[in-house]
């Protein structure tokens, strides 16, 4: 590494062009809309800059790669996550293995914070060498024929408010066994590559209560999870699909959402394979990788 080309943490007075970069290379080169600020309120914050690395040019920022601190439920404890994106390398410093530099510096880091790490990734050798592993149980599906019947008005797509992320805090806490936990924060997400997030949301009686978060692109709808009572699944499912001219679903293999459209011949699926591991903690190699799928709302 030449004398003026280092690694460094990023400041609050880095944000403007590294969200600058970040909105070149993932958003608006894609011809996409809404910052990376907007997108993912979590990472791209003045709270989270002393988990943001960077590699320094001069006087600008040659590469660098985020990180976002996570809570992982799962078999009655609870782990300790970091979750990897944002990996960029200006275009003028590409070829000098800056994002190596820059990934090493950030993996020492974690190795004091979290459990495990984990990262979605089509160039998985680049990660390979750097110590990460494959492992991803993640499905990605379209709604299989025409869309299920309107399930009447109690149920419309509408955005969260805070009473709303109470209930569905609630909803997650008693049928998601394995889950990221989430602050109201969290549910300001906006995955690429949705404009908006919807909420459906069904509060019944008998303690049927359910909820589908789905992201709207123009007429096409993601349905990133859809939890709650067995018995919430058929009208949840139906409002979601009368909701968009397309649907496309989020899930994992032996979840419990695909495996009732399964049952019901309602979607056709294809394996992802992009999510790789690092184990950071010797508890962190009692699970195997790919163990666990980390839903779609909570990446970035």
């Amino acid at each position: 590494m030449s004398a003026s080309t280092r690694i460094d943490r990023c400041k609050p007075d880095d944000l403007p062009e590294l969200v600058r970069r970040w909105d070149e290379e993932f958003v608006f080169a894609k011809g996409r809309q809404l910052s990376v600020a907007e997108r993912f309120p979590e990472v791209v914050s003045p709270a989270n800059v002393e988990n943001i690395h960077l590699v320094r040019a001069g006087n600008g920022i040659a590469a660098a790669a985020a990180v976002k601190l996570f809570g992982w439920v799962a078999q009655g404890r609870t782990w300790r996550g970091a979750m990897v994106g944002l990996v960029y390398t200006r275009p003028d410093c590409r070829g000098r293995g800056l994002a190596s530099r820059v990934l090493h510096a950030l993996q020492e880091d974690l190795g004091r914070k979290a459990d495990f790490g984990v990262l979605w990734t089509t160039i998985p050798a680049f990660y390979k060498r750097l110590g990460w592993v494959g492992g991803d149980t993640s499905l990605f599906g379209e709604a299989f024929g025409p869309p299920a019947p309107d399930a009447g008005p109690a149920i419309r797509p509408r955005p969260l408010c805070r009473d709303d992320i109470v209930l569905v805090e609630t909803i997650r806490s008693r049928w998601a066994p394995e889950r990221v936990e989430r602050s109201l924060l969290s549910y300001r997400a906006v995955p690429l590559p949705a404009c908006s997030v919807e909420a459906f949301l069904l509060d019944g009686g008998d303690g049927e209560q359910g909820y589908a978060l789905v992201g709207r692109d123009g007429e096409t709808g993601y349905l990133y999870e859809l939890v709650g009572h067995p018995g919430t699944y058929e009208q949840l499912w139906g409002a979601v699909t009368a909701s968009y001219r397309k649907t496309y679903i989020n899930d994992r293999v032996g979840g419990a959402l695909s495996e009732w459209l399964n049952e019901r011949g309602l979607a056709a699926w294809k394996r992802q394979d992009l999510a790789m591991w690092l184990p950071l903690s010797a508890r962190s190699r009692e699970v195997p990788p790919g163990r666990w799928s980390i839903p779609y709302l909570d990446r970035f």
